[in-house]
């Protein structure tokens, strides 16, 4: 058996929110009409999609940085 204190309180914070997001994902799709799911995937792959981008933290290092090219 693992010692579940090893991995702090805020792991297992997010394992359980992580659970209950997968958990209303089940249920959205047994009880919500397809028109809405689909505008949900749409806007989760949108979101997705913005990953690929520079992070939002990347333009605090240095605010003239795109000007020194």
């Amino acid at each position: 058996m693992t010692d579940d204190y090893g991995l702090g309180w805020e792991y297992r914070a997010r394992m359980t929110e992580l659970q209950d997001i997968a958990a209303m994902d089940r249920l959205a799709a047994q009880v919500a009409p397809p028109s809405a799911l689909r505008r949900y995937a749409a806007s989760r792959a949108g979101r997705r999609a913005d990953r690929r981008r520079r992070p939002w933290w990347v333009a605090l290092r240095h605010p003239y940085a795109h000007a020194a090219r």
